[in-house]
């Protein structure tokens, strides 16, 4: 199988790391992570390998299982959303003898988790000697970053070692932003205090942008010795002391927590909070391993590990937190998180024959996340520390489960040339049932310079006990107000998840295929070459917001077993060196990676789709944006004034922009001194009722909102001069406003004064039901289609968006070609001249014309006259069921359409 082996020395020949997630990152090609980003993603990074999840790669420590952090990463980018994974960042560099990747799964041997792969890191072992590294250094605007770290070795005994691993790291924040703005208006008004709390000694920055602070303390100890029978007597453990500073949102004068506590005279300037991460971490595992008489080997060994995070926020305010002597608390003690495991191996190997080698034993584990209280003034009367809410009632607690498993593995010399392996693991665990894994592995050698090899597994992670039970409430900004809105995250068996559709979680299961060849080339060379294709079901992942009436929070989101992903590709390794005499030689090596990842199946909660289309591009990309290939873009260009140009969201499905999107593309942006023009026309009208995110909450700065009327305050559309608005006086102001805007706005271009108008109007409470109501509408008609069109065998994706959807015809091709049709562009003039079907073609979108897709519009049928929009509306509101109000009498325009339609399919037979 294939099996990177990097040393320790080529660890440390690496600067600029914060951590060994640079080095990995660095040195492996398959393996990705992100920047760090906020909460307690800043102070614990998701990773990936092969596109994979952070926890769908399992992670060993001298071929112990290492136990996870605390962190359940329900703020990670895209693929790393919802894990619950090992946090390799707690081991040192300098104490690596080795590092062993194995780029397969491996489930059938290790268990859950090895579904990707496993990285295993060998500790140095010397009984002597050592090591000692400094390293310095400075970013442009004078950050700097100091490594420091130590290795040596002592006997113990005669016939023992005991080898010790210290490492320092301080790494200074990084501040590449400008100044908000809301906070320059209030410098140039000469308001003072305006981001004199900037906590890295950015001031008067009022937010911050950048790498967050952090520093770390890590140990490792590795110690054995030989006992007198021969067997050996071995331990090894690690404590490590970290810590992380990451800067929230600004806080205006006008924000309601400063009034609410009557502080403006005090905190003239706002305030900005910002969050420290404490972590704390430790492991010990003991073992003996040996020989017994029968020339079988044995191992046995208990490990504990544990993590805990501790979050504390400063310079922050409790708005039902009494003034005190007429001062307000600033900081708090939040609380944080624990994980805690224990693990029992036994493990057995022996020779039977020439040709037959048996491995088996067995595990058990118990494995508990426990949500820690913060101090009591952190919540008051329901009243939270604003920026971050510490866990409360039911949230506190302690949840354990344990497991055990056996396996089997044995490998087979058919002869030889041929070598096949056998693996079969079963595993019970208490809180959702066993599970049965298996793999077939086979390696021929062709010649002394050429091997084949190839394997097929299944594999499984299961939802650990974080991902069950973690409830928290999630600060975040409204895009359209720079309102605070807090989103609920909850448990998927809670009455509130229930009430949406969640259920109980349950295992993700995988298929694993792989076919490679190993070669040599010449005398110094050697060249290995893996295809492969992993298929998961079930992929744990966290919903969209949906939107519920709660006092609480505005949405909830819950973790569900809800996609199916599909991860393909191909590594490429190439090593060699040359000897140049003297002493002298030159190592080369050379590796190339080809991922691609693709969300073949959803399912539905309650109806909605719990991960949005732009989640899932965000997911098949591997962490969203391509922030290389962009940046390739950007340099290319001698032109000092940069505009970049998106629509969020994205024409023509309606997708959501995703917050690990928008901070990426925020950073990058805000560094290059790029202005963005983001067009969220659709923002309201998704009758998935996902919560919009836009850039402005995270480069207010540079970004530039435009919206549309057309698509929020009308049935029917105003992109043909047409406004349905409420018969009141209300709506009577909005018209004579919108007369006013539609003489200054040209066709159907978006206005600046159009989301102004939104916004103006926002907290009506009759406009926001009527918007909701429209936007309800638009979404039964457009499921309607769908449900429709799929049912006639048209293959479309699900829609998310209320007003398009996009169709595939490309199973028709043959019967398409004897039409003559061959491109998308024929097939929508085919629809247009035969049918009277009107729609655009995929290559309208950047899609290859070859593919016949077209995006059908279904917002604006049966909606021509007011008569026709008004007698819709009112018969929504009369409360008729979704299969009435979609009958032919009431949609004849959508009922023709689809009679079309179906004329259409049964012409290709």
């Amino acid at each position: 199988m294939p099996v990177d082996v990097i040393s320790g020395e080529d660890f440390s020949a690496l600067g600029n790391t914060a951590d060994i997630t640079d080095n990995l990152k660095a040195l492996i090609p398959s393996y990705t992570a992100t920047p760090a980003t906020a909460d307690g993603s800043a102070f614990v990074r998701p990773v990936s390998l092969r596109g994979m999840a952070s926890d769908q790669t399992l992670v060993l420590v001298n071929g112990k299982r290492r136990h996870r952090t605390a962190l359940v990463q329900f703020l990670a980018p895209a693929a790393g959303n919802g894990s619950h994974a090992v946090d390799v960042a707690m081991i040192p560099a300098i104490a690596l003898k080795s590092v062993e990747v194995l780029r397969d799964g491996a489930a059938a041997q290790y268990g859950s988790d090895a579904i990707a792969g496993v990285i295993n890191f060998e500790l140095k072992d010397a009984n002597e000697g050592g090591d000692v590294q400094v390293q310095y250094g400075e970013f442009y605007d004078g950050e700097s970053s100091v490594y420091a770290a130590a290795n040596f070795g002592l006997p113990l005994g005669d016939n023992g070692f005991v080898n010790f691993s210290i490492e320092r790291t301080d790494n200074d924040a990084l501040s590449r932003g400008v100044q908000r703005p809301d906070a320059q208006a209030l410098e140039n008004a000469g308001v003072p205090g305006v981001g004199a709390d900037a906590p890295f000694g950015e001031s008067p920055l009022a937010q911050t942008w950048g790498r967050p602070q952090t520093e770390a303390t890590r140990l490792f100890i590795n110690s054995g010795v030989e006992l007198a029978n021969g067997s050996e007597l071995y331990a090894f453990g690690n404590y490590a002391d970290t810590d992380g500073r990451t800067r929230f949102f600004y806080r205006p004068p006008t924000h309601s927590t400063i009034a609410a506590l009557g502080l403006q005279a005090q905190l003239p300037g706002g305030f900005t909070p910002f969050l420290d991460g404490a972590q704390e971490d430790l492991s010990a595992v003991f073992g003996l391993r040996g020989e017994f008489a029968n020339d079988m080997i044995y191992d046995f060994s208990v490990g504990y590990g544990k993590n805990e995070l501790d979050y504390t926020l400063n310079n922050t305010l409790n708005p039902g937190l009494a003034l005190v002597n007429g001062q307000a608390q600033r900081d708090f003690d939040v609380g944080g998180y624990e994980q805690e495991e224990i693990n029992l191996n036994a493990d057995f190997s022996k020779q039977l024959g020439d040709n037959l080698y048996l491995s088996f034993g067995g595990e058990w584990r118990e494995e508990s996340f426990a949500a820690i209280a913060g101090e009591p003034n952190a919540v008051v009367n329901g009243q939270q520390t604003s920026g971050f809410r510490a866990p409360t009632g039911t949230d506190i607690d302690t949840f354990s489960r344990d497991n055990f498993a056996v396996y089997v593995d044995v490998e087979h010399d058919v002869s030889d040339a041929w070598l096949m392996q056998y693996a079969l693991r079963y595993e019970d665990f208490s809180d959702f049932g066993s599970v049965l894994t298996g793999k077939i592995a086979s390696r021929f050698t062709v010649s002394d310079s050429f091997t084949l090899r190839g394997a097929v597994s299944t594999g499984f992670h299961a939802p650990t006990p974080g991902q069950i039970n973690v409830q928290t409430v999630i600060t975040t900004f409204d895009g359209r107000t720079g309102l605070q809105v807090e989103e609920g995250l909850v448990r998927s068996t809670s009455a509130a998840a229930r009430a949406a559709g969640g259920t109980e979680l349950k295992e993700e299961e995988a298929l694993n295929f792989s076919l490679g060849f190993a070669a040599a080339l010449g005398d110094n060379f050697s060249l290995t070459v893996d295809g492969y294709l992993i298929e998961v079901d079930d992929r744990i992942y966290r919903t969209t917001d949906i939107a519920v009436n709660d006092p609480r929070f505005a949405s909830v989101s819950f973790y569900t077993n809800a996609i199916d992903v599909e991860s393909k590709g191909i590594d490429v390794v190439l090593n060699g060196d040359f000897d140049w005499g003297g002493n002298m030689s030159t190592n080369l090596s050379f590796a190339y990676s080809y991922n691609k990842v693709e969300v073949t199946d959803q399912r539905l909660v309650s109806g909605i789709q719990p991960v949005s289309d732009s989640v899932v591009e965000d997911i098949e990309n591997n962490y969203a944006f391509d922030l290389d290939a962009f940046d390739t873009l950007v340099k290319a260009s001698n032109n000092p004034s940069r505009l970049l140009v998106i629509n969020s969201p994205h024409n023509p499905t309606g997708q959501m922009l995703d917050t690990g999107f928008l901070e990426t593309l925020s950073a990058y942006c805000r560094e290059n001194n790029i202005f963005v023009l983001s067009d969220e026309i659709y923002f309201l009208v998704t009758y998935t009722r996902q919560k919009h995110q836009s850039i402005s909450s995270f480069y207010p700065e540079g970004s530039f909102v435009l919206g549309g009327l057309s698509k929020h305050l009308s049935i029917g559309g105003w992109r043909l001069g047409v406004a349905i608005l409420p018969d009141n006086e209300m709506g009577a102001q909005l018209m004579s406003a919108l007369q006013v805007i539609a003489s200054e706005t040209w066709s159907a271009v978006s206005s600046p004064l159009q989301y102004a108008a939104i916004t103006a109007y926002s907290n009506d409470a009759e406009l926001e039901k009527y918007i909701s109501d429209c936007a309800q509408i638009h979404g039964l008609r457009t499921r309607h289609i769908y449900e429709k069109l799929t049912a006639l065998g048209v293959r479309c994706t699900p829609p998310i968006g209320a007003f398009y959807m996009v169709a595939n015809f490309d199973h028709w091709k043959p019967a398409l070609k004897s039409k003559d049709i061959t491109t998308s562009k024929q097939l929508a003039e085919h629809l247009l001249e035969e049918y009277a079907i009107a729609s655009l073609p995929a290559d309208a979108f950047g899609v290859p014309e070859t593919e016949l897709s077209l995006r059908l519009s279904t917002s604006y049928l049966d909606f021509e006259t007011d008569t026709d929009a008004s007698r819709i509306y009112d018969l929504y509101n009369a409360g008729v069921a979704p299969v009435d109000f979609m009958n032919e009498p009431n949609h004849p325009a959508i009922a023709a359409a689809l009679a079309a339609f179906e004329r259409f399919t049964k012409s290709l037979g």
